[in-house]
């Protein structure tokens, strides 16, 4: 089978128990800050790693992977690291996270979903959570938005984007890539631009029967 490899920046990976490894166990903060190394993702040539299941657990929740190598990384290749979700959240065997969808009165050209997934490793050096998801729709673009736990409280900011077919509606792949606010996020490993695991949704429209539609203006 032939196979070819891609450099993929949003991959992480040190070297499974190397000196670099140990040593980092010693120093944790110098060592995520300093060396952490980016290695390809090895993908089947003409085919894509992610496999996207059929529907998503319940009808109109978020389903992401956020990304799949990354969740692979925190789990099995830091030595402490963790994934927790809360708030509604919930992960499947395959390594979907699914968000539940909140505040359908909002309108068709947004989508809220509640929940927190936090990737935690190094004693705390690495942290990223994702809370609270939302998408605003435009006619050819969705702007994902989670909470700033950086800012005052309820600030939101700008992780990734997707492109749409214009007037588009019900389930949709969202080809997610990183802003540069959402770069900063991961330390700036993964740069904007960067692809980050599809996200399924159910896009409100006047052919979706759903109280989110309603009383739209």
């Amino acid at each position: 089978m032939n196979q070819s490899t891609r450099f993929h920046p949003a991959v992480a990976q040190v070297p499974y128990r190397s000196k670099k490894d140990q040593s980092m166990l010693s120093n944790p903060c110098r060592y995520f800050v300093s060396g952490i190394r980016f290695v390809n993702r090895i993908e089947l040539e003409g085919a894509d790693v992610v496999e996207l299941k059929q529907a998503p657990r319940g009808a109109d929740s978020l389903q992401w992977r956020v990304d799949a190598s990354f969740d692979n990384y925190v789990r099995n290749q830091t030595g402490d690291g963790t994934v927790t979700v809360s708030a509604g959240a919930s992960r499947d065997h395959d390594g979907y996270y699914y968000f539940p969808r909140i505040d359908t009165s909002s309108g068709s050209e947004n989508l809220h979903f509640g929940g927190a997934v936090e990737f935690r490793a190094y004693m705390g050096v690495l942290s990223l959570r994702i809370a609270d998801p939302s998408f605003h729709i435009s006619q050819d673009m969705v702007r994902m938005y989670i909470m700033d736990d950086a800012a005052p409280a309820g600030t939101r900011l700008e992780l990734a984007t997707a492109t749409l077919e214009p007037g588009q509606v019900g389930p949709a792949v969202l080809d997610l890539r990183l802003t540069e606010r959402g770069s900063e996020l991961f330390f700036g490993k993964y740069p904007a631009g960067t692809t980050l695991a599809p996200a399924t949704v159910l896009l409100p429209g006047p052919a979706i029967s759903m109280a989110s539609t309603e009383g739209a203006h």
